[in-house]
């Protein structure tokens, strides 16, 4: 393998928190991405998306895959403190590890990309774990919610992740476009029929209204799970 894997490394004391660090055998001092998956906020695992970190193995980044506490367990912003103490712990073990504490990135899919805008926007999320959003190099989000208070007003699962409705209006990221963010990419297939393809170019009209550093690409043929399938080694034709 091309890759150095560490399984189940502890950020914290509890069940969920833990991830596996892929890190490439050919870098030096590689870049580290952190991917965050989805599963609606209630379900999914680190140990699904071996083939999305051997893939940016390949393209010299040290991968992390990260679980969190789940709904209805864990409501909002649960998860996204624990992908905070997740990115903590990886700044402080970068030289054990061999990658680069400075040069991090997130990259998340479905409610993964909603944890991880709202990390890159909101800057409570890291500054209550002892960070700043200046410690992220990039943000890349693939095919996820993030102008969707209407769905929540009438999906019962939802309104489940996110607890107190007096929380709610804090779980949109596009109310927290301010230009401050770090670059960002966002990704969308137009065929998507879990996740509405019209949250990207939202969140890409509020963040280029308030000046912040955005590209967005939508994707024609693409749905929900190909976004990730084109990670894979039988999905690389996917475009």
């Amino acid at each position: 393998k091309n890759f150095k894997l560490y399984k189940n490394l502890e950020y914290g004391v509890l069940e969920r928190q833990k991830l596996d660090l892929y890190v490439p055998r050919r870098v030096t001092r590689a870049p580290l991405m952190i991917f965050v998956h989805g599963g609606y906020w209630h379900g999914g695992s680190k140990d699904e998306y071996t083939f999305l970190a051997e893939a940016l193995n390949l393209e010299g980044f040290a991968v992390a895959t990260v679980n969190y506490r789940l709904a209805p367990g864990a409501t909002f912003p649960t998860w996204i403190r624990d992908v905070g103490l997740a990115l903590r712990w990886l700044r402080r073990h970068a030289d054990q590890y061999h990658y680069q504490a400075e040069k991090v990135g997130l990259i998340g899919h479905s409610s993964g990309a909603h944890i991880t805008s709202l990390m890159a926007l909101d800057a409570r999320h890291l500054e209550g774990v002892g960070l700043t959003r200046g410690v992220l190099s990039a943000v890349v989000c693939l095919s996820g919610p993030y102008d969707f208070f209407d769905f929540i007003l009438t999906d019962a699962k939802t309104q489940a992740a996110f607890g107190d409705p007096l929380h709610w209006s804090d779980t949109q990221p596009v109310r927290f476009a301010d230009g401050t963010n770090p670059p960002m990419l966002l990704m969308h297939g137009e065929k998507d029929t879990l996740v509405n393809p019209l949250n990207t170019p939202a969140l890409e009209k509020a963040l280029v209204a308030a000046k912040g550093d955005v590209k967005d690409v939508m994707f024609e043929n693409i749905h929900h799970f190909t976004m990730l399938g084109a990670f894979s080694k039988i999905g690389r034709w996917i475009e």
